[in-house]
């Protein structure tokens, strides 16, 4: 907006109104960027932790977006540690990992410190002769997971 300011001049019994600009003062950017520099090697130490105390937040600010130094280090969410544990159980003493073993145990009871495999047994194997053949634990196991070498079977 031009300002206008009167000037009172008597011309034939006649205001005159002029027009006289007024300076205005510069105008100023709302954002006054100063760039600053930083050295991020000087006292750089690989550890957000102990970065804090040693560099201020600007330079960590400048060397995270600059350099990718300095910067926050947060690890991205994790997914619920599972396992599979009837994959490989018939070895898991030397086949599983300390954590499968440790969730295995807790999440099932199996891999726990002192578990054992529970036996198994293969329920066709000398079927033809089982009374004979077969172990008192055999003939329980067999019994009752195949309803085979029962008690009350004749061969």
């Amino acid at each position: 907006f031009p300002s206008w300011s009167w000037d009172s001049q008597l011309v034939s019994k006649t205001m005159v109104a002029t027009y006289a600009p007024t300076p205005h003062p510069p105008t100023m950017s709302p954002h006054v960027t100063a760039s600053l520099h930083f050295d991020c090697n000087v006292d750089y130490v690989n550890c957000h932790q102990c970065l804090l105390d040693r560099w201020s937040v600007a330079k960590r600010r400048w060397c995270c977006s600059h350099a990718h130094r300095g910067c926050p280090t947060s690890s991205p969410p994790t997914q619920p540690e599972t396992h599979a544990c009837n994959v490989g159980l018939t070895n898991w003493k030397i086949g599983w990992s300390d954590s499968k073993k440790e969730w295995c145990c807790k999440h099932g009871g199996k891999g726990c410190p002192g578990w054992t495999m529970p036996e198994t047994y293969n329920c066709n194997e000398s079927l033809d002769q089982w009374q004979t053949v077969w172990s008192a634990k055999q003939k329980a196991w067999c019994c009752w997971h195949a309803n085979r070498g029962c008690p009350s079977q004749n061969s």
